[in-house]
């Protein structure tokens, strides 16, 4: 939860003018997942099967007979609301055997029902090309399911905190490519996840907060340059 708080010695002023003018905070939830096992192909390619020339890479990377380490470091705020039952998500970073730039793709949040393994939280990357009347799409998704019971995954409720991973029935990653004619899909499962800041730094403020930086600065460089005139004076 981003707090705007500004204290120091004399910078009452600043303080106050942060406290009165911050807006209602908004949770915002950083969340990390991975693992290392080797992934296992399920194919499914039809008569004259082609891919764009992304998914021949993205296959080639990815590893559609091995597989590699992966983690996926997502931010979101838990107060954002569905359209079309996706909730906008932020990719902070993305790593999936050696594949970083994820830049052509759509990051989001969905619900889903898992059956026996309860209520599924899907974290996607999503990237679609058309080209004539065929769609090509490619998809990178990792899921955390529990039964509603456990208050871990609430259906249309983002999570402010996360249990242990060992604590939900269903983690599972897959890479998936459907070209024209054929599929490629890569399943694995989850063998690590943190929840905080991501690997290199804290959660960055947003705009709103800046700005109230930036106007408690001013205040205590105003108070400090009044204190020195009324010193200057006093000699």
């Amino acid at each position: 939860m981003f707090r705007n708080a500004f204290t120091a010695a004399g910078a009452g002023l600043a303080a106050t003018a942060l406290g009165a003018a911050a807006p209602a905070s908004a949770e915002i939830v950083t969340i990390t997942l991975g693992g290392d096992d080797t992934f296992q192909t399920q194919q499914a390619v039809g008569y004259g099967v082609v891919y764009t020339d992304f998914q021949k890479d993205y296959i080639a990377r990815i590893g559609a007979n091995g597989g590699g380490p992966f983690s996926f470091t997502y931010r979101y705020d838990s107060d954002a609301v569905a359209v079309n039952g996706r909730y906008a998500i932020e990719l902070v970073s993305g790593n999936a055997a050696g594949m970083t730039d994820w830049s052509d793709f759509t990051a989001y949040a969905q619900f889903q029902n898992a059956g026996t393994n309860g209520t599924a939280l899907q974290f996607m990357l999503e990237k679609t090309e058309v080209f004539g009347t065929n769609r090509y799409t490619t998809w990178a998704s990792t899921s955390l399911a529990s039964p509603r019971s456990t208050g871990l995954i609430q259906f249309g409720m983002l999570p402010t905190s996360f249990g242990a991973l060992s604590d939900y029935k269903l983690r599972a990653a897959s890479f998936q490519t459907f070209g024209r004619g054929g599929t490629i899909a890569l399943n694995t499962s989850l063998s690590s996840m943190s929840v905080g800041a991501p690997p290199g730094g804290g959660a960055v403020p947003e705009p709103s907060a800046w700005a109230l930086f930036i106007l408690g600065f001013g205040a205590v460089g105003a108070a400090m340059r009044r204190g020195r005139l009324q010193a200057l004076r006093a000699i």
